[in-house]
């Protein structure tokens, strides 16, 4: 053991199958923990504990700001550059409401300890001290390129918090918060309230680093097989060894309960065709324990998933049957003070008394008879089938995020890895009351609460906006001429910086792999076949730990392309709605009993052949669980598929106006996807479909359903008839099993018994009349921030694909677009790429601008044709590539990856020969792509989803434009 390090504690964990070391530098003060097992996924990751100190999101601006160079690596971005050249299989940072971590994770020796060294560099000795430019380009800045136009305030984070305020949910939380903890930093916006972003100034930026980037302050955990004595070496020697204990108070206050419960009334942005009168939130939430306080977080969580989250609820069906509302949600932080918040998401105004009254009344029911037994049971089997399934991809990621909150307040770490023995003795709390006892301490005799309603309001957005305008403006005309030409010529010189590429002499001090570090085989994910009774079966063979994945497969084009939106909410419902054996709460409590999860739902994909793609549609039941409750698995399935009481009105209609309210939510926080697969639906017949099933045009079709229910109603129920009828058909039927080899004849009986259950009909297939309309269309929705996508299809032009193609993806994203996009642009993401089948797409996310991202997608093809990398920048990008290739599956999904190549008609001949393409691509194979980037931009189309003002600015350019 290296002598500049205490060990506090060394104990064997079964639970991560190796020995935990806790540590601590001596010198320095840093805290580490290491896990060693036999991973070879090594990771690597340090925390540091940050409150914020106001709202400007000084946190996370400095997450982004100091992997902007360093002493040791002194370019504009090393971790830009490792993401186009390292092998890693994970690598980001990301900013909590009072921690910023670092991680990174790789399987390659090499490559695992080249990404610590930069990390620990990024964060001990950044050049945000010396360069004044990373807080302007990574924070806020004002933008100008001429002294007359406006001012305007840009900056990688403020589009970043822009875009995720654009969200209700951000505002929400934020309210909340800031209600809960007058005191202390978690009443903050740690990622940046972008009205207060502005404020941060460089002085206090560096202030703030100076203290909190300190090892004294710092959390590290190494995972995984590397070698300990290295791993401690790099550390002392690099780092931990150039700094003394500093003595700083890093602790965060308590904040002091209140004497009584808070009420709040606030607004969140509306569209002007919202109804004001169905949208309001309500909500309710305490401070609970503190973090260290053993399983208290995890009673309370168990307490709301009973009366809450399960369909039979108390809570949820009492809310529910007053009208209050449709869709509930719960919501537990884990900061050092644990927050629990209920949420009612589609209220009347002015019911937030009677929401109160419900939840207090249930809640004190509950602490006096006792949680319903089963429902409690079935939560507990759920986390203990979570516990037997644990296989996350990034293992040593999860045990970090598991462990970093209590370490940081005083908790052994070792202890909460100790995963089964916990559980253990949490049923045994549980046995004895524990959870009556906790609804009555935290959620009925707490007065640290608060009672908050949050109704729409039209045109707030505007307001905000024409605030930070005039804000903007007021300043700009406090200035003299000498002092706005000194703000435009400040912006230019950054701009001037962030377009002008590093040399390869610059770029030679960060470490880099070679071609020989890669391993030039692909991983095969074999498929067997079989048949069951005349079914097709398919199977992939491996150890799951005693686990089944199964899915059982109906082909969708059994139904004429209208019933599709109908099909897509049948699998929405199934499972949620009574059968002929069970209450639908029943039901509910019965799949959590005995699954890890068994529901329905679609899929959508393409398979291509020359010059022809084929849309494939599916609804599948699926599900997994331990091979003991197979059979039970397979009666749930059955009295799903066969026994499902459909013509159930009452409880037909709560669920689609639920299940509209998630997706009007969901477009909110997952715009980006929204309006990719909207852009995809322009040159896939499949893309089209999943608009139909999943996309804008399904909300639309919800939408219609919910405005006039009572009389659509015996139309819907027809609807799901018939696509019961056609669909769950014996001979449309594919059956496909995830299992142990051993087990593989236990699912053949009880495949049987499924087969069995289905209609024999003989099935005709549709062949669904589609015609793709590629067309420039905008999407208006209240998002501060837009999605910018240009696409144009080049398989009728001869496209063959080559592995080459996914190191085009790399250099356009990671070069091309980042530098423009992001860096210059502001923008918070950006990607470009060539799908196998030939379609070119170009996208943003969270970008201030539209018309200037369609101007830098249009000058790709004069990037390309100037494109001349040596072969050490080739390999470089050649790496990244094959590291995103070589990402890795957790157990649970490596399935799914199985069919997915099955299905797709990728064999692995065809998957190696594509390894071995990208192995082989040149420069000039990146300059040919050049011509087909000049179709893109001559003749590709468009998709913007994003506020008004951008998008009605740029109306012309738009064939089609739509309000949602």
């Amino acid at each position: 053991m290296n002598i500049n390090y205490k060990l506090i504690e060394k104990r064997h964990v079964e639970d991560v199958n190796g020995d935990v070391l806790l540590l601590e530098h001596i010198k320095s003060g840093a805290r580490l923990l290491k896990i060693a097992n036999d991973d070879n996924n090594k990771t690597f990751c340090i925390t540091f504990k940050t409150e914020p100190d106001d709202e400007s999101g000084i946190p996370h601006i400095l997450e982004h700001s100091v992997l902007n160079g360093s002493k040791k690596y002194p370019v504009k971005s090393p971790f830009d550059q490792l993401l186009k050249g390292s092998l890693s299989t994970f690598l980001n940072a990301m900013t909590g409401e009072d921690k910023t971590m670092f991680p990174a994770a790789s399987v390659s020796d090499k490559d695992y300890f080249n990404l610590m060294d930069v990390y620990l560099d990024a964060v001990f000795n950044p050049l945000i001290y010396s360069d004044k430019r990373i807080l302007r380009q990574e924070g806020w800045r004002i933008e100008a390129k001429n002294p007359d136009e406006p001012f305007r305030y840009t900056g990688v984070v403020y589009n970043e918090m822009k875009g995720y305020y654009s969200d209700p949910m951000s505002d929400v939380m934020h309210t909340i918060n800031g209600a809960l903890f007058p005191d202390n930093g978690y009443g903050y916006e740690s990622g940046g309230f972008p009205e207060a972003i502005p404020t941060l100034t460089q002085e206090h930026f560096e202030q703030y680093h100076r203290k909190h980037y300190h090892p004294e302050n710092s959390y590290i955990l190494l995972y995984g097989n590397a070698d300990l004595d290295r791993e401690l070496q790099l550390l002392d020697e690099g780092y931990l060894s150039h700094f003394d204990r500093q003595g700083a108070d890093y602790s965060i206050p308590l904040q002091k309960p209140f004497a009584e419960m808070k009420t709040v009334k606030s607004y969140y942005p509306a569209s002007d065709d919202l109804d004001v009168d169905g949208n309001t939130y309500n909500t309710l939430s305490f401070v609970t324990n503190h973090i260290t306080e053993p399983y208290a977080a995890s009673a309370v969580s168990v307490v709301l998933e009973v009366l809450v989250s399960r369909e039979s609820g108390a809570i949820k069906q009492s809310l529910m049957q007053e009208g209050i509302c449709t869709l509930m949600d719960n919501y537990i932080s884990h900061g050092q003070q644990t927050v629990v918040s209920i949420m009612a998401f589609d209220c009347k105004k002015d019911t937030i008394r009677r929401f109160h009254e419900i939840i207090d009344r249930e809640l004190r029911k509950a602490a006096d008879e006792g949680l319903d037994k089963a429902s409690v049971e079935a939560v507990l089997n759920r986390l203990e089938f979570s516990l037997r399934e644990s296989n996350d991809a990034q293992e040593g990621l999860k045990y970090n995020s598991l462990i970093i909150g209590n370490w940081m307040f005083g908790s052994n770490p070792i202890d909460i890895l100790e995963l089964n023995k916990n559980f253990a003795e949490f049923k045994q709390l549980i046995a004895n009351g524990f959870l009556e006892k906790n609804i009555r301490k935290y959620l009925i005799d707490n007065p640290h609460s608060v009672l908050a309603s949050f109704e729409p309001k039209q045109g707030l957005q505007i307001e905000f906006e024409a605030k930070m305008q005039q804000r903007l403006d007021e300043y700009k005309a406090s200035l003299s001429k000498e002092q706005i030409q000194q703000i435009v010529a400040q912006d230019a010189e950054l701009d001037l910086f962030q377009k002008t590429p590093e040399t390869p002499e610059q770029l030679s001090c960060i470490p880099v792999l070679q071609l020989s570090d890669i391993n030039p085989k692909a991983v095969d994910y074999p498929i067997g076949k079989d048949t069951i009774d005349g079914v097709e079966a398919l199977r992939y063979e491996y150890n799951t730990n005693g686990i089944a994945y199964v899915r059982y497969i109906f082909d969708m084009k059994a139904l004429p392309l209208e019933l599709l939106p109908y099909a897509s909410l049948y699998a929405e419902v199934i499972g949620l709605m009574p059968t002929k054996n069970y209450t639908f709460g029943a039901l509910d409590n019965a799949i959590n009993t005995y699954t890890g999860s068994c529901s329905a739902s679609n899929d959508v994909y393409t398979k291509t052949e020359g010059t022809t793609r084929h849309e494939m549609a599916e609804l599948k039941f699926y599900g997994r669980c331990l091979m003991q409750n197979l059979g039970k698995m397979t009666d749930l399935m059955i009295e799903m598929s066969s026994n499902t009481i459909l013509d159930d009105t009452d409880r037909l209609r709560d669920l689609v106006m639920r299940h509209f309210s998630e997706i009007t939510m969901e477009l909110n926080y997952n715009a980006y996807q929204y309006a990719r697969d909207r852009m995809m639906s322009q040159y896939y017949k499949s893309s089209y479909i999943l608009e139909l099933i999943n996309g804008i045009e399904y909300y639309q079709f919800l939408k219609g359903l919910c405005e006039d229910f009572d009389k659509r109603a015996d139309e819907i129920i027809a609807n799901f008839k018939r696509v019961k009828s056609l669909l769950l058909r014996r001979d449309n039927l594919r059956c496909f099993v995830y299992c142990k080899q051993s087990d593989y004849p236990e699912f053949v009986r009880e495949a049987r018994r499924f087969i069995a259950s289905l209609d024999t009909q003989k099935t005709e297939y549709f062949d669904w009349d589609i015609t793709l309309r590629p067309r420039n269309e905008a999407i208006i929705t209240t998002s501060k921030v837009q999605y910018v996508f240009k696409s144009c299809d080049m398989l009728q032009d001869g496209f063959v694909f080559n592995g080459s193609s996914n190191v085009f993806g790399k250099i356009i994203s990671s070069d091309y677009l980042q530098t423009n996009v992001r860096v210059r642009g502001g923008a918070y993401g950006c990607w470009g790429g060539i799908s196998s089948d030939g379609v070119i797409t170009m996208s943003s996310y969270r970008d201030p601008n539209l018309l200037k991202t369609i101007e830098i997608y249009d000058r790709i093809p004069e990037y390309l044709a100037n494109f001349n990398e040596d072969e050490a920048a080739m390999a470089k990008y050649i790496i990244g590539t094959i590291s995103n290739k070589d990402t890795p599956i957790a157990t649970s999904q490596r399935g799914r990856t199985a069919l997915q190549r099955y299905r797709q008609g990728y064999t692995y001949e065809e998957i190696q020969q594509e390894r071995d393409e990208i192995l082989a691509t040149t420069a000039q194979q990146i300059r040919d792509y050049a011509s087909m980037l000049s179709k893109l931009r001559d003749r590709g189309t468009l998709c913007v989803l994003g506020g008004e003002d951008k998008i009605m600015e740029s109306k012309n350019l738009f064939n089609n434009i739509i309000r949602i």
